[in-house]
Parts: structure tokens; sequence; C-alpha cells
């Protein structure tokens, strides 16, 4: 994801997202299941792609990324910029075709940032959110907060 960064500027981005890391996968064992952060490239690209972490319980999920801004499945950019978000979704009661209701969210959409140190910082502050966020309400009571509908 961020391929012209000097050594130096490496081991920066790296301990943020270490510290992102640390703060989903502490969520996600306090939550008794398994997660944290992992990487998913696009095209075969070790650069281009995502950083993400998503935690799922049958009532609630938590999730927390940077990611590559894109235009279309074909823009293979690497950035900047890159978009940081992190957000607490519910299923949808009606059915499948529906990927479920944003209940909470860190920011109003994604944040941009144009330096990779920034959003790796973010990342790691969107994941202290979420894992301060997350146990605020037990998994029953985030579905509560639920106010969309598909359909019915």
């Amino acid at each position: 994801m961020f391929p012209d960064l000097d050594d130096d500027a490496v081991a920066a981005v790296g301990e943020a997202l270490a510290l992102a890391d640390a703060r989903l996968g502490g969520l996600a064992r306090r939550l008794g299941v398994r997660g944290g952060l992992r990487s998913n490239p696009v095209g075969g690209l070790p650069y281009a792609g995502e950083v993400y972490g998503y935690l799922r319980l049958p009532e609630v999920a938590f999730g927390a990324g940077l990611y590559v801004a894109r235009r279309c499945g074909n823009d293979l950019r690497m950035g900047p910029p890159w978009l940081v978000g992190a957000e607490i979704e519910v299923p949808c009661r009606y059915g499948e075709e529906c990927t479920g209701h944003e209940v909470a969210a860190y920011a109003e959409g994604r944040l941009a940032y144009g330096d990779p140190l920034a959003a790796a910082r973010a990342l790691a502050a969107a994941c202290d959110w979420l894992a301060g966020t997350a146990l605020r309400e037990s998994p029953a009571g985030w579905r509560l907060r639920n106010t969309e509908s598909c359909a019915g």
C-alpha cells in the first residue's frame, strides 16, 4: 500500500499498524472471537489493496480499515489518498440481499489522508475508538439501535 517509503518511514508505519492490530485483537479477545488486521492485495499487487479487520458476532459486527481510494476495479494506483474508517454494523432483518446497517461510525464516511504515516496512525485511532465503543452496549443493545428498514 505504501511502495515509496524509506526505512525510517517503514518502521513508523509498521509501529502504527501494529498498534491498530493490537487494539483490534484485544477487542476480539474480549468479545470471544478471533480477529485482528489483515491485508488484502488487489490484483495480486502487494502494495495495492487494503488493511482491515472485521469482528463478527451474530447480532453485530465491528470493522476498521485503511484503503487505497479507487475510482474503479481497474484502478491500481497505490495512493494517495488513503482512506480510513471504522464502523459498527448490525445485520438486516429482512434478507440476505442487504449487507447490514451501520449503527455507529468513527467518522461520517471515510477520512482521507495524503501521508502514509498519518493514515496508519488514523487507523490506530479508529481501532482505539472501536475498542472503546464496542463494549459500551451488549450485542443485543447494538442491534436495537438499528432504525433502518429495507422491507416489510
